[in-house]
């Protein structure tokens, strides 16, 4: 049986039946579950993209705040960490990734990312932009440090870039999408 729903936040896999029994809810971490590029009729190619990308920068962002240590810190102490990391910019995040800048605007932290194995053409796909969103929104709010963050205003920017310069997508998260 083919699986048409994914969950937004850990990536299990469901079949039709078994997400209308958990109610559009993942059974094993409650974030909500989308329908998959399969069930879509898009290609595979970019689902397994929006994947990549998305743990990617997940896995980025979550480095840094993490390496920060587990006491409460002030909304300005956590834009200079970011602001410091920027300093290691540019870097591989890996071997098709690179963080080109992390920009500090008020209490935005955007990350400046180029797909380096993606050209504008390859990734325009507009499943990456439906599902890119849902899926760092659910990664923010259920961390506990970045969801701290987010209460005192923090906001998490993401703009990603095709090998190209073309933009591929642009997105800000902050408390009000958990």
């Amino acid at each position: 049986m083919e699986k048409e729903f994914q969950c937004l936040n850990c990536g299990v896999e469901f079949s039709s039946a078994e997400a209308e029994q958990a109610n559009g809810k993942c059974p094993e971490c409650g974030a909500d579950l989308s329908q998959t590029a399969g069930a879509e009729g898009s290609g595979s190619k970019s689902s397994t993209l929006i994947i990549i990308v998305a743990v990617i920068l997940l896995g980025l962002v979550l480095f840094l705040f993490l390496r920060t240590g587990e006491q409460a810190k002030s909304v300005d102490e956590i834009l200079a960490e970011y602001l410091a990391a920027d300093a290691e910019t540019p870097m591989m995040i890996d071997k098709s990734t690179r963080l080109d800048r992390i920009e500090i605007e008020g209490k935005r932290v955007i990350f400046k990312t180029t797909l380096v194995n993606v050209s504008g053409e390859e990734a325009s796909d507009d499943l990456f932009k439906r599902k890119m969103g849902p899926f760092l929104a659910g990664k923010y709010c259920n961390d506990k440090k970045s969801h701290r963050a987010m209460e005192e205003g923090v906001t998490y920017g993401h703009e990603i870039f095709a090998n190209d310069g073309v933009l591929l997508y642009t997105v800000d998260i902050g408390i009000d999408d958990c």
